[in-house]
């Protein structure tokens, strides 16, 4: 679907888009969807694929701009996520390894594997890696995540994971006990600081 003419702004801080609502490009129109970006009243252009049927039967979840926010900000998973262009020969020798990753978490219950497309996709998080690019949404957070800058393998993939899902754990219980076991690592570490 192409709609031309089209008059855009694109906050380049931010990484958003606005599209003018009107259709016809005119002088008033054109003024008025200015002044409503300049006041706050404008609303971002989010472009995103429809969310296929089988979504989530797979062992990697497929996500789109329309359901990327409710998986990747799930309250009770941590959801790891490659973020991949179609054309990129990278992402497309690392297909078979997410997938397997994906088939190795299937059966855990707080760890989702997922991909989306950034190139058919707009999300409101700021990223200026090269593709892919990887992140880790821990369960419960609603902005944090994660950057992954290791290894691209099965292997480095599951160590990050299962380090990440045990450091929430330890978030987790340092919450509701109000203090936190430190690990001898984390506290040889504190040590060396405090001299």
């Amino acid at each position: 679907e192409v709609d031309v003419p089209a008059v855009r702004i694109l906050n380049l801080t931010s990484d958003v888009k606005y599209k003018m609502p009107a259709d016809d490009v005119t002088f008033e129109n054109l003024r008025s969807f200015c002044q409503d970006y300049l006041d706050g009243k404008a609303k971002p252009k989010l472009d995103s694929e429809e969310i296929p049927e089988d979504w989530d039967k797979g062992p990697v979840k497929v996500l789109v701009g329309k359901n990327f926010n409710k998986v990747a900000f799930n309250k009770a998973k941590n959801t790891f996520v490659m973020f991949y262009a179609p054309w990129s020969h990278e992402c497309i020798e690392l297909f078979p390894v997410w997938e397997e990753l994906g088939r190795k978490y299937e059966k855990h219950k707080n760890i989702t594997i997922a991909k989306i497309d950034c190139t058919a996709n707009d999300i409101q998080l700021m990223v200026l890696d090269r593709y892919p690019y990887f992140r880790l949404f821990p369960a419960g957070s609603e902005a944090q995540t994660i950057r992954y800058t290791g290894e691209r393998t099965l292997e480095a993939f599951s160590e990050f994971l299962e380090k990440e899902s045990k450091a929430g754990n330890k978030e987790e219980k340092k919450s509701r006990s109000g203090t936190e076991d430190l690990g001898n690592e984390q506290q040889e570490k504190q040590r060396k600081e405090e001299l």
